[in-house]
């Protein structure tokens, strides 16, 4: 899709326990508080990769491998959400959005819910 130019942007959304992080500061900080209060889900980022990776860069591969994907939106253009939530059963949750040119002015909104290389593998099979 990033060489056919159809992809117009990608959010990629990863859901965990606050356990399963490994954060840097000041997410480290969030992460905990979520942690000690077992409060409800909390965003502890959202915005482009490349800044995520410095900030949480062992829990960031399959967002940063969605970027090298998408290499036409690029570790900028790509956008990271990451969630903290306490009551989250599953170690990982992963979702990306899509946004797909169908047409030159049709412009489509997808929602997936991926495994960590089913994202990778979706982006490269479909150009």
């Amino acid at each position: 899709m990033a060489d056919q130019g159809t992809l117009k942007a990608l959010t990629i959304t990863m859901t965990k326990h606050p356990s399963s992080f490994k954060l840097e500061s000041p997410l480290r900080e969030i992460n905990d508080i979520v942690k000690a209060n077992n409060s409800d889900a909390v965003a502890l980022y959202e915005g482009p990769v490349r800044a995520l990776c410095q900030l949480a860069p062992n829990n960031v591969n399959t967002m940063a491998g969605g970027a090298i994907a998408a290499h036409n939106l690029g570790f900028d253009g790509v956008i990271a959400k990451l969630v903290s939530d306490p009551k989250s059963v599953m170690l990982i949750s992963l979702y990306a959005l899509l946004l797909i040119n169908l047409d030159t002015h049709d412009l489509n909104w997808s929602l997936f819910r991926l495994s960590n290389m089913s994202l990778l593998s979706y982006l490269f099979s479909n150009g």
